[in-house]
């Protein structure tokens, strides 16, 4: 967990991951400390067009998985799930129907190295 989460051991909590953010395990799959799976069995498998939404029980919850048609899985079949730990958003826990409030994310999401900045002739000619 980063350091700038405020999670005390013991906190009750929520995650949010956005459906499109999972993805089935597959022999290819990308593998790393980055990375949290799950074991699942999928309920139900809904075909949109070239996606598929997949219900997959994961302990108590469910779970949404958006997946192509190249990759699912049939209702019934035992999957893993993985989502990349920076796509983990944690939320107060809050009551049933209480908005929750964001906390953070379980990892910190990579920056991208900032660019140099090309001087405008205007700026190449001014010296300071």
């Amino acid at each position: 967990m980063p350091g700038d989460v405020d999670v005390q051991r013991g906190q009750r909590v929520r995650l949010g991951i956005r459906p499109s953010d999972l993805e089935l395990v597959t022999p290819d799959s990308r593998r790393g400390a980055e990375w949290l799976r799950v074991a699942g069995t999928v309920a139900l498998a809904e075909r949109l067009g070239r996606n598929v939404e997949l219900a997959v029980h994961v302990g108590g919850a469910e779970v949404i998985v958006l997946t192509s048609s190249e990759h699912t899985a049939a209702e019934g079949e035992s999957v893993e799930i993985q989502v990349r730990l920076r796509e983990v958003h944690i939320f107060d826990h809050g009551e049933q129907d209480d908005a929750c409030v964001r906390i953070g994310a379980a990892a910190p999401r990579e920056r991208p190295a900032a660019e140099p900045h090309e001087r405008t002739s205007e700026q190449a000619g001014r010296r300071a």
